[in-house]
């Protein structure tokens, strides 16, 4: 049900009816962040501007086709509003003002539209957006707006819900006011954005490949990279660079197309590893396995690839052993494996409605996630999927 009027040119014209006594209006990262609660049937009457469409699709194409597959059921009501071609919602990017503000704006304007539309009698307009200072200047230009995480709070499906919500960028200590589950500041360093990877596998500096986790000791993997100088000169050289430890994988799952950077040879490994489970590197592992041979130390495994020299003149440090094998951290994820893991619930785990979901696969990390149905969930196999 959308106002098609001008407010100079008499009453709004609704069609079709209106089932509930408000409008969502929903701010971009609502919808880049929150588009499995989306999808469910509970949320309807939906304004989706035309703004926001263009700035989901420019971030995250494949929330774009969700929102599009959202809007093409009619049984939704998501109805699509062209605020950028109407006279009275467009907004012009004023001199120094980031194309973020002037987004921001431009929704801010259109729900200031809408009200003035549907007149103090009709139905309510409330923007949801999670963005502090958009917030603040919709309910300082009198819109009534909400975080998300307050409007799902009053809804009576509010239990089931909550679940499905991503937190918000400060967290609000789990948006819920409980306690959170908190790592070490500065254990994983900050991924590089796409450019600076491009730039450094141009360079040489930075190599691309696939992340191989070992099966027998989660904390070990291998990338198998090709050496670009030996690829522009025809050749056919390949070296397996060892990933030891989880901060060196940093944060990288199984399957990932990553870029690493080789570490300087005073930090490459030597000889076997320790095998043990998905918690043998970290802070609470405490169930360690007996020591075996480390899969990725076997001699057999480079099957015969030698070492590229460009890797060889990256490290600084002299080598301390004959046998030492090049060791890689990963700097960032190109190309994110996504995947469905089967977990089940550590019931060990739980900080108010932080819990860990161990998935079955010891490959992957335990899953941090927020849950308020854990005594529904226990015992029982439940999916967790990448994104």
């Amino acid at each position: 049900a959308l106002p098609t009027a001008s407010p100079s040119r008499g009453e709004p014209h609704l069609e079709p009816r209106l089932m509930g006594s408000t409008y969502l209006l929903l701010d971009t990262n609502v919808v880049l962040h929150q588009i499995d609660l989306l999808e469910r049937p509970v949320l309807r009457d939906v304004i989706i501007l035309q703004t926001v469409l263009d700035e989901v699709r420019h971030n995250k194409v494949s929330v774009h086709k969700r929102l599009r597959a959202l809007v093409d059921d009619a049984s939704r009501r998501f109805h699509v509003f062209c605020n950028e071609s109407h006279r009275e919602t467009f907004t012009r990017r004023e001199a120094g003002e980031s194309p973020n503000d002037r987004n921001d704006r431009a929704i801010r304007a259109a729900g200031s539209w809408y009200a003035s539309q549907l007149g103090p009698s009709g139905p309510k307009v409330l923007l949801l957006t999670n963005d502090r200072d958009n917030l603040r200047k919709a309910v300082a230009a009198g819109l009534d707006a909400q975080v998300i995480h307050s409007y799902v709070r009053g809804l009576p499906e509010a239990s089931e819900l909550q679940d499905l919500l991503a937190l918000p960028p400060d967290d609000s200590a789990a948006a819920d006011g409980g306690a959170r589950m908190a790592l070490p500041a500065g254990r994983y360093a900050a991924h590089l954005s796409m450019s600076e990877m491009t730039r450094g596998l141009q360079a040489g500096e930075f190599h691309q490949g696939k992340l191989k986790v070992n099966r027998h000791n989660p904390s070990r993997a291998s990338v198998l990279v090709q050496s670009a100088r030996g690829a522009a000169a025809g050749g056919e050289t390949a070296t397996e660079l060892r990933i030891v430890g989880r901060q060196s994988m940093n944060r990288a799952l199984e399957g990932d197309v990553v870029v690493v950077r080789v570490l300087p040879r005073a930090e490459w490994s030597v000889g076997g590893g320790r095998v043990g489970g998905r918690n043998a590197s970290g802070p609470r592992g405490e169930d360690k396995a007996p020591d075996e041979e480390d899969e990725l130390a076997q001699p057999d495994r480079l099957g015969g690839v030698r070492i590229a020299p460009e890797m060889a003149a990256d490290a600084d440090e002299p080598r301390s052993g004959g046998d030492a094998r090049p060791c890689a951290a990963v700097v960032g994820v190109v190309k994110r494996e996504r995947r469905t893991y089967p977990c089940v619930l550590d019931p060990d785990s739980a900080i108010g409605s932080q819990h860990l979901a161990e998935p079955l696969d010891a490959r992957v990390p335990k899953i941090n996630i927020t849950t308020r149905q854990a005594d529904m969930l226990a015992k029982k196999i439940i999916s967790m999927r990448t994104r």
